[in-house]
């Protein structure tokens, strides 16, 4: 029970890169798709790939934690499910506005 959280991000990551694969071979010789793809990077690939590594950063927190995730930000205490969403929505929003800021 202890690996299911990884072993579902997993999951979600290889189901990422996989139909983005299958987006490269099958639909990238389409000039609109081609142009769309590069004009909208950020959007339909930065994002996700955001999400997933958030997801990712979470994950690894809870299986190496010896407990619950709990933390402390700003005067505020998150513990039990409160902490691993939050922490989630922290790291993406962390991620993308690193993307944002570094884009060119």
């Amino acid at each position: 029970m202890k690996y299911v959280v990884p072993v579902i991000g997993f999951v979600i990551i290889l189901a990422f890169f996989v139909t983005l694969i299958a987006l490269v071979v099958t639909e990238w010789n389409d000039e609109g798709v081609h142009k769309f793809v590069i004009e909208h990077f950020r959007v339909i690939v930065g994002l996700p790939a955001a999400g997933l590594f958030a997801f990712v950063i979470v994950a690894f927190f809870q299986v190496t934690a010896t407990g619950q995730v709990e933390y402390k930000v700003l005067g505020l205490e998150f513990k039990g499910p409160g902490g691993p969403i939050s922490m989630w929505i922290l790291a993406f929003l962390a991620i993308a506005a690193a993307m944002y800021a570094n884009w060119p």
